[in-house]
């Protein structure tokens, strides 16, 4: 999402707290010169007290998730403004022009505390990259091919598992994806496996485009864990640090799913120097929010070039690495290269690193 010059927008102002959130509700009222609306608050709300509900005040409403741990603000730019006490100006770093408040946000000391991350007030962070062509998963014409991708299960030794009964069954496996699928592969794919569709959940839009990953992504799994319950959730990509944001709606939607499930895989990340701090922030808590209290397992991918996520080999800068895979409660997972003998044994693996350009990551 860009900003304007005139008339501005920011639809996506996320707040995280340990606390009710009715205090910064209380307090936007306030500072907005508005009465606030029937809401029947006592004096220290509780989660069983404060009900799913709906605010609109002098232009910004006001959104609240089930557990009292989310919201969401919408609302033009100069109201933002007013409530925070700042401005917001363009500014250039990093050979990026982005959008960003002026000054500090105002907030009051006895709230501030109790707010993870405050995040859509700037474009600082740089979007995930596709690497893969957008033909090239496209559905083809094939009389037989191997859709449980047996050779890769036996490597793994997936197979001994399925072997014994086991295929996911009673699992529940989340992926957050940031662009669609193609859907005649996917019928062809899954009919193949003898599997139900996965479930496909659309979280701030539907996808606006279909870029293979989130295809690869989805029939990969399945063909490895056949039994698993497969949930994706998906949204629209974009050039700008809204697509960060939706991907946290993506994860919140999760953690607001009483039957999430086992694990979340992420397959984008990008270089940390490339994300505001907010954005981190937030992401991390709501990571550290599905391992901690939902008791699942968060993967994520670690990028092409490993501990150099910017491509760039022996910078004077030294080594760099993704995120949200840095995050403290993200599993990070590399890419390999993998070698098998004529019966699918492994017999060797190594990090996946293109050799032939010493000073810059290809691996693509």
């Amino acid at each position: 999402m860009h900003l304007p010059r005139s008339k501005p927008r920011l639809t996506s102002l996320k707040t995280f707290t340990r606390f009710s959130i009715l205090f910064l509700i209380i307090f936007l009222v306030s500072c907005a010169g508005t009465n606030p609306v029937t809401t029947q608050p006592t004096p220290t709300p509780t989660s069983s007290s404060v009900q799913f509900t709906n605010y609109d005040l002098n232009g910004l409403s006001l959104n609240i998730d089930q557990k009292h741990l989310y919201l969401t603000i919408d609302g033009k730019a100069q109201a933002f403004a007013t409530v925070l006490q700042t401005h917001f100006v363009i500014r250039k770093l990093n050979n990026r022009t982005f959008y960003t408040p002026a000054a500090p946000l105002k907030i009051p000391v006895a709230i501030a505390n109790s707010i993870e991350a405050i995040t859509g007030l700037d474009s600082y962070s740089a979007p995930p990259s596709f690497h893969l062509p957008l033909n090239t998963l496209q559905a083809q014409q094939k009389t037989a091919f191997d859709c449980s991708h047996s050779r890769l299960a036996h490597a793994y030794g997936y197979d001994s598992f399925w072997k014994n009964g086991w295929h996911g069954e009673g699992m529940t496996i989340n992926l957050v994806e940031i662009d669609g699928v193609y859907q005649n592969d996917m019928q062809t794919y899954f009919a193949c496996l003898n599997h139900p569709l996965p479930n496909f959940i659309d979280v701030d839009g539907s996808p606006n485009a279909v870029r293979g990953e989130s295809t690869m992504d989805v029939e990969l799994v399945a063909s490895l864990a056949p039994g698993a319950n497969i949930n994706v959730y998906q949204t629209y990509s974009s050039n700008d640090a809204s697509v960060w944001t939706r991907v946290n709606d993506e994860l919140n939607q999760i953690d607001q799913n009483a039957k999430a499930g086992d694990v979340v895989s992420i397959s984008l990340g990008d270089v940390e120097s490339d994300f505001s701090s907010q954005d981190m922030d937030a992401i991390s808590a709501s990571i550290d929010r599905l391992t901690e209290v939902d008791h699942m397992t968060v993967f994520v991918s670690s990028g092409d070039c490993g501990a150099y996520a910017d491509g760039v080999y022996r910078s004077p800068a030294g080594p760099t690495v993704a995120f949200p895979a840095s995050a403290q409660w993200s599993v990070a997972v590399g890419g390999t290269l993998l070698s098998a003998d004529q019966q699918g044994n492994r017999v060797g693996e190594t990090v996946w690193s293109d050799s032939s350009n010493t000073s810059e990551c290809q691996n693509q």
